[in-house]
């Protein structure tokens, strides 16, 4: 397994691992517990200057102001010169455990990151989350934290916008339960408002579906509150769509006049 982000480009720089330097697969071995986030206070191409330099750090990753892939300088597996600190409670050397995201930007003004880089970096982060199975808790200060919470140091600069990474984090971690209040409510709620029971299917599926005004699900007898779907376009099953004449019985419950 490697840890090279299939979206970036790979642009290797020897500033990584610990005793002796250079060693691979350290963070991987560790076992990943989140990122720091960082503001490169310039450029991408400054950025890779800086961490050929043996006598400087380095991060794994920097994502554009606004267009084109980002950088990765680092792999995933190994442990990045990005940090520096340990993280208080635990006293775990942050470099061993977590991640380092460079932000371009930030000079000579150090404005928030770009809608581009939330969206190029939270992309990222559900990579590491498949790739390495680890699941995001998408929490400040436990997987997510800035470099000057653990060292003498004004970086990210006021720079990331937690709220809107968080909730995109957090969005990818629902339970189906969250997910059904948030998708099933603001897309059936209508349905129910303007007719009485309909038949329902998820669009492109065969398996039909009873909505009733109790906005619960009725398939064959059964009751549902959820569908085991995130997120599907519901239509609406016109009474002579040829899904209904190839069905040799309607769902239980299905007043006679939808037959």
């Amino acid at each position: 397994m490697t840890g090279r982000y299939p979206n970036a480009i790979w642009m290797p720089v020897p500033n990584f691992g610990y005793s002796p330097r250079q060693t691979h697969g350290q963070l991987l071995a560790n076992g990943p517990r989140g990122a720091f986030f960082h503001d490169a206070q310039g450029w991408m191409d400054g950025a890779f200057s800086t961490f050929c330099d043996p006598n400087r750090g380095s991060a794994h990753i920097i994502f554009p102001l606004s267009q084109g892939k980002p950088y990765q300088f680092i792999d995933f597996d190994d442990c990045a010169w990005h940090c520096g600190g340990y993280i208080p409670g635990t006293g775990a050397f942050a470099n061993l455990f977590y991640w380092g995201l460079e932000f371009e930007g930030g000079y000579p003004t150090p404005t928030p990151i770009t809608d581009y880089q939330i969206q190029e970096s939270v992309k990222c982060c559900r990579w590491l989350s498949e790739h390495y199975g680890f699941e995001w808790a998408a929490e400040r200060r436990k997987d997510l934290w800035e470099h000057g919470e653990v060292y003498n140091t004004s970086c990210p600069n006021g720079r990331i916008r937690w709220p809107e990474i968080i909730a995109a984090l957090k969005e990818d971690t629902m339970t189906l339960a969250q997910a059904d209040e948030n998708w099933i409510k603001a897309t059936i709620a209508d349905m129910i408002k303007k007719a009485g029971p309909k038949l329902i299917r998820i669009s492109g599926q065969d398996e039909i579906m009873e909505l009733r005004a109790d906005g619960l699900f009725h398939i064959d007898g059964e009751t549902y509150t959820r569908l085991g779907y995130d997120k599907l376009p519901v239509e609406v099953v016109a009474k002579d769509d040829p899904i209904l004449k190839r069905r040799v019985s309607y769902p239980a419950g299905v007043p006679a006049e939808m037959h």
